[in-house]
């Protein structure tokens, strides 16, 4: 094999190793709902612009594969008028009470409300996760044993996901089902950098591409 192939192959596995960093499988939330038809929905076009064709609703498990994860969650679209807020392991992470539909799908964090924690791998998600509701005059909570809990993610790739949105339907306090009232985007990226023997190899074919090139010229 000649040192052009070998590079090439080099590369071919650190990309493909990159690529296959898609580490949730979303579990369950029934044969999900094309993401058009959800009526009274604010945020469609955004949504399926962004990956987020169809909707799954609980109860849905989100199964991390067996590594440690960055997971970062992002507001980015509300509605309700009322105050959400999404909680992680029992905690507020996120609140809001947009009054009317806001969205900030292009810049990642509407408000910049934004959440990062390390996650174990073989962990389910969507057990940490947990939606409270406050009207005014009732609190109210949701979990992902509830149809209110909402998944908007990519037909697709329901397997093997690293983005997707959560979507709360305040349905016990607004009966619309539209699962609009607060839409958090999901990412979740390996904390392993690339084994260091990959880089070293790397680096090394690197040296002999470059000692080649010097003895052409001498």
């Amino acid at each position: 094999m000649t040192l052009r192939m070998l590079m090439a192959a080099m590369a071919l596995a650190v990309s493909g190793a990159a690529a296959s960093a898609a580490p949730v499988s979303l579990v369950g939330g029934g044969p999900g709902l094309d993401t058009d038809l959800v009526p009274g929905q604010n945020f469609i076009s955004q949504l399926n612009a962004a990956g987020g064709d169809t909707l799954y609703e609980g109860p849905l498990s989100l199964n991390l594969a067996g590594k440690n994860y960055k997971v970062t969650f992002s507001l980015v679209g509300a509605e309700s008028g009322f105050i959400n807020s999404l909680l992680f392991n029992g905690v507020k992470i996120i609140t809001e009470n947009a009054n009317g539909a806001l969205a900030d799908f292009s810049t990642g964090a509407l408000l910049g409300k934004t959440f990062t924690t390390i996650v174990a791998g073989g962990t389910d998600l969507a057990s940490l996760l947990s939606y409270e509701i406050d009207t005014g005059s009732s609190i109210k909570t949701f979990d992902s044993s509830d149809d209110e809990f909402g998944v908007f993610a990519a037909a697709a790739n329901v397997g093997h996901l690293s983005t997707f949105f959560l979507g709360l339907d305040d349905s016990g306090s607004n009966a619309d089902d539209n699962h609009d009232d607060i839409i958090v985007r999901v990412d979740v990226v390996s904390t392993i950098p690339l084994p260091a023997a990959s880089l070293l190899l790397l680096a090394g074919l690197g040296g002999m591409a470059g000692l080649r090139t010097l003895r052409r010229k001498g």
